[in-house]
């Protein structure tokens, strides 16, 4: 599994990394934090299957139930 947050210093942003990790880890579960509402992040693009966002503030509950319901799916 991946978190990362969306925007990454390096040219590269959240989404550049995970689309490059799937090259070699197809199944890849990928959760995205970010500090922007999460329909912003939408309106860039449509998240694939195994993909979620989590927005900035978030309690670490709340981070490891996220993460617990994606390795269930």
């Amino acid at each position: 599994m991946l978190i990362s947050d969306v925007g990454l210093p390096g040219g590269i942003n959240g989404r550049q990394l995970a689309d490059r990790l799937h090259l070699s880890s197809p199944g890849l579960k990928v959760l995205f934090v970010t500090g922007y509402d999460e329909h912003a992040v939408l309106a860039e693009g449509s998240l694939d299957d195994g993909m979620s966002v989590l927005t900035k503030p978030f309690t670490l509950p709340a981070l490891a139930t996220r993460v617990s319901q994606m390795l269930e799916k």
